[in-house]
């Protein structure tokens, strides 16, 4: 780990705050993925349709809604999402001892 090399001990809960953001940022980044990528998706569908049977936005917003469940299912599950969100609670709580300095992370060690 980089806060473990003496050079870098006292940037210690800089490289700590670091990691807790980037830890958290990364349990949203499957939802964030899920849910950007219905509106183009809807908008495709309701463009195929016929010319004399096009969307009301009563139904674009039900398919809209419907892809965005799904895509967020399909995300933290098919799409192995889980697996950020449990690298993404390790990474914060690893980042959260080097900011309290537990073990080796601490100053007078």
């Amino acid at each position: 780990m980089l806060v473990v090399c003496p050079i870098h001990r006292k940037n210690g809960f800089l490289i700590g705050a670091i990691g807790i953001v980037l830890g958290i940022v990364a349990l949203a980044i499957p939802f964030l993925g899920s849910m950007g990528s219905c509106g183009p998706f809807v908008d495709a569908i309701c463009d195929m349709r016929c010319s004399d049977n096009q969307c009301t936005e009563s139904e674009k917003q039900v398919m809209l809604d419907g892809c965005n469940i799904l895509g967020f299912i399909f995300a933290y599950t098919v799409a192995f999402g889980w697996v950020a969100v449990v690298l993404g609670i390790v990474a914060a709580s690893l980042a959260c001892c080097v900011c309290c300095q537990c073990c080796k992370a601490k100053l007078d060690a």
